[in-house]
């Protein structure tokens, strides 16, 4: 999967900002072909760029309030969960192999009911041993 790089202008964007934006990606797009380059918007247009756009015939490029990483952002190949009905060592096996801290334990509807990170793991195994 390419990664996704975001372009964008002023945060009250006028004409020359989009058009660059827009510009820009459509460039980037054409000579790296590495990753996907999206012109965004950081607010509402004035009537002049929305002419413009509509014009030439270009989409309203989306809104983006906030440049401010989002946990979405974080890239994951896969994720990994376990049932609750996971047995303790092969949820701490899961973790070991693909080098994580936690693991959402998710039912059949694949709904979230909780989550297991390595000091659960070790106090199980503690508890374990308390009562050897």
């Amino acid at each position: 999967m390419r990664q996704r790089v975001i372009v964008t202008g002023h945060k009250n964007p006028d004409t020359d900002s989009i058009c660059s934006a827009l510009g820009y990606a459509f460039y980037k797009n054409r000579t790296d072909p590495s990753r996907v380059y999206t012109a965004v918007r950081g607010g509402d247009l004035n009537d002049e760029t929305r002419f413009v756009l509509e014009r030439f015939g270009f989409r309203v490029p989306p809104l983006l309030r906030s440049l401010m990483p989002q946990v979405q952002d974080i890239p994951r190949k896969r994720l990994v969960t376990v049932a609750p009905s996971t047995r303790v060592g092969k949820a701490a096996i899961l973790m070991k192999e693909n080098h994580i801290h936690s693991l959402p334990v998710v039912d059949d509807a694949l709904v979230v009911r909780g989550v297991v990170d390595a000091v659960d793991i070790a106090t199980a195994y503690a508890d374990q041993l308390e009562h050897a």
